[in-house]
């Protein structure tokens, strides 16, 4: 769906009216979950770490699937707080990356609106997430979502095997859940056998629940690595390898199953065996096998695997570095994030990897798009020369590459100030905006910027003018200069700029003094949150 400049800001204005009705403006905040089962079901495990779904995923990959890994077993995206390092195609839900889009105003607390995720983030999941996690077991999250104490009723188990052969998929990896939460030995077989279903929603959803309950299915999911069916095979590997250190007994039968015959099975197994025991000698090898497979599942799961065992794969980073002329794009710039987390020596490989990323701004997916700035995001704070790259990003017609390109240059800091002031001239109110909220986000190093930020504060769009108002208090003292159109911004139309145009000049201190008669006429505004505001200011000025 296009959606055009004005269209977007009135809906960031609409989002921040929805907002107004807490306490202050400054300590706002939301996150986005993502429901990867789908409408009606809850995920078992909304913030897993895993990686590369490696085969047990049935979908194009594209950048609005991108599977962590996928590799074959699923049939969407995987949301990246899930972080399936290696889900080799055996996982479920959608790559929806919803970071906080509320960042901090003036405090280290959630606060005024600097990314539009909440509204649209269909893709880039590395462009906001992409890190190196690290090892870890995975944290199971509660399965069900009632108050503490107050436990969901326990469904009959009748009804949830019953459910369990539903045609509906939906009905099936519900099922699945509720065997979950019954926590007992009589769920392990009837899990066991769903690690097969054709929905890969449901078959992950299996695993996981399997991986829940730990030890009590150890022996059962161990005898699934011997299973004729490929993805019980490959679905008990993921299972072990999301329980973590408790699956330590599997070892011997995980790396037999690094020798299976399918590289989806193997690179699952392969994972599995690092997660528990940080053997990267005998996984990486074995995963470093898929990246020269036809299937660009596999491919992809195995660089994300790989890039999150991080400087341990040293030894497939010359495999890695061959996929950089992959033909597909997504697989192009994923090698480039994986070499990054391996390789250490990150300015030499800045040259290797600047005239990929750059060309990869020219694929016709915004989600490639996205990923490929938030790489020259990582090289811009090894050299300059991403700079020009990145300024010409944040032009990009796809809002969310833009926004990306512009949190980069943030990223980069005092060299990226002139760029981002000059943006804010920009006739496109996208570009305008994009460049205040990085100034924004640059806190005191935006103070060459002052005089275009005051200019800012008369923009013809409200969200210009409020990240204005905001990243003006961001300079505390420095902005003194600015005290008089903050003051006049004490009357804008819009609630918003009122409201932060009150907390600058509180941020700005006593420097702000000759604000105190309007910021006292400011306590009739009609908007609670501004008189909250204004009053607040006064105190931190009178200090």
């Amino acid at each position: 769906m296009k959606v055009s400049h004005a269209g977007f800001l009135a809906g960031i204005s609409l989002l921040a009216l929805a907002l107004a009705g807490q306490s202050t403006f400054a300590q706002r905040g939301a996150r986005g979950m993502v429901n990867p089962g789908g409408p009606g079901i809850r995920p078992i495990m909304p913030t897993q770490q895993y990686w590369g779904c490696l085969g047990y995923c049935n979908g194009p990959l594209n950048s609005t699937r991108q599977y962590w890994g996928c590799l074959g077993y699923c049939n969407g995206p995987l949301n990246p707080s899930q972080k399936y390092w290696g889900c080799l195609g055996y996982c479920n839900g959608p790559l929806n990356n919803q970071p906080n889009p509320y960042l901090g105003a003036f405090s280290n607390n959630p606060g005024l609106l600097t990314a539009y995720s909440a509204m649209a983030y269909p893709y880039a999941a590395a462009a906001y997430a992409f890190s190196n996690p690290g090892y870890s077991t995975i944290p199971f999250s509660p399965l069900s979502e009632g108050e503490p104490g107050q436990p969901e009723p326990q469904r009959p188990v009748e009804n949830i095997q019953q459910d369990l052969q539903s045609k509906d998929s939906q009905t099936r990896a519900q099922a699945v859940i509720d065997l979950a939460i019954r926590n007992a030995k009589e769920s392990i077989n009837p899990l066991m056998s769903m690690l097969k279903d054709p929905d890969p929603t449901v078959r992950t959803n299996a695993a996981a629940a399997l991986a829940h309950l730990g030890k009590n299915a150890l022996k059962e999911i161990i005898y699934g690595l011997y299973s004729d069916d490929r993805l019980t095979r490959m679905g008990s590997a993921l299972a072990l390898g999301m329980m973590g250190e408790a699956a330590k007994p599997a070892l011997t039968a995980l790396k037999g199953s690094m020798k299976d015959a399918d590289i989806r099975v193997r690179g699952h197994a392969a994972q599995a065996v690092y997660r528990i025991s940080k053997d990267a000698k005998a996984a990486v090898p074995v995963l470093a096998q898929g990246l020269s497979d036809e299937d660009e599942h596999v491919r992809f799961g195995v660089l994300l695997a790989l890039a999150n065992i991080g400087k341990d794969a040293k030894e497939a980073a010359p495999a890695i570095q061959k996929l950089l002329a992959d033909p597909h794009g997504l697989i192009r710039v994923k090698a480039g994030e994986a070499l990054w987390e391996i390789e250490a020596d990150h300015k030499a490989l800045t040259e290797v990897l600047l005239p990929v990323a750059e060309k990869l701004l020219k694929d016709p997916d915004a989600g490639v798009r996205a990923e490929a700035v938030f790489l020259l995001g990582l090289m811009g704070k090894k050299t300059d020369k991403a700079l020009p790259v990145l300024y010409q990003a944040i032009r990009d017609p796809d809002h969310v590459v833009g926004q990306v390109a512009a949190n980069s240059l943030a990223q980069m800091g005092d060299s990226a100030v002139p760029a981002l002031a000059q943006g804010l001239a920009d006739k496109d109110p996208a570009v305008r905006w994009r460049s205040v909220t990085a100034l924004a986000r640059l806190g005191e190093k935006a103070q060459p910027a002052i005089s275009p930020l005051i200019t800012a504060l008369t923009d013809s769009e409200i969200a210009v003018r409020w990240e204005a108002a905001l990243a003006l208090g961001k300079l505390k003292g420095g902005a003194k200069e600015a005290v008089p159109p903050l003051i006049n911004a004490l009357v804008d139309p819009a609630y918003q700029v009122r409201l932060l145009a009150a907390e600058a000049l509180g941020e700005i201190g006593p420097e702000a003094k000759g604000a105190l008669p309007a910021l006292k006429k400011a306590e009739g505004d009609k908007r609670g949150e501004v008189v909250d505001a204004a009053r607040a200011a006064q105190k931190k000025i009178n200090r």
